[in-house]
């Protein structure tokens, strides 16, 4: 159980041992774990919102700027022969190895992404599902390299490749064009 105040946190451990009071000035977010384990924000809710927004929103900007230093309309443009990513996926067969099937054009939104180092994965999402691409600093130009760092989760993107698997089987395409179809400036 917990209690908070404007001048004291009140906890109870599990174990049943006395209560522990922490004092705090002002007004603050407290989290507790069954554990015992206390974690403390010292800011109010609207403070931790106006600067988490801030921060993000900030560095969407810069990003938004560094594409538009690209080359790169970060808010669109009109893409021909675009498929939908259940087609694309519905294309794969087991004998294309890594990167040995038809070259296909992606578009979807980006909801996870892993960069390790000159290799990044993304899983683009559309309505029909998802599909993980590969972006690999060896088959993308320098400027696509550069759209890949400014790619963040939410941004809607267009990527062109061969279809192929990773070599866990995870069916991918491996991108030598991409476009930033769209760029996220919120971070809702």
């Amino acid at each position: 159980m917990s209690w908070t105040c404007a001048e004291q946190v009140v906890f109870f451990r599990p174990s049943g041992k006395d209560p522990t009071v922490v004092p705090i000035g002002g007004r603050g977010r407290f989290y507790f774990w069954e554990g015992g384990t206390i974690i403390c924000k010292l800011l109010s809710d609207q403070d931790m919102q106006e600067n988490t927004t801030n921060l993000y929103e900030q560095e969407r900007r810069q990003k938004v700027q560094k594409l538009r230093e690209l080359g790169i309309d970060p808010y669109g443009q009109r893409t021909e022969g675009i498929q939908s990513l259940a087609a694309i996926r519905a294309q794969h067969k087991a004998d294309f190895g890594q990167e040995g099937g038809p070259v296909v054009k992606a578009a979807g939104r980006v909801m996870f992404c892993k960069r390790f180092g000159k290799l990044s994965f993304m899983t683009l999402r559309d309505e029909t599902g998802d599909l993980q691409v590969a972006l690999d600093k060896k088959r993308l130009g320098e400027r696509d390299w550069g759209v890949q760092e400014q790619i963040d989760l939410g941004d809607q993107i267009v990527v062109t490749g061969p279809l192929g698997a990773t070599k866990t089987g995870e069916v991918t395409v491996w991108a030598k064009e991409e476009v930033a179809l769209t760029k996220s400036a919120s971070a809702s």
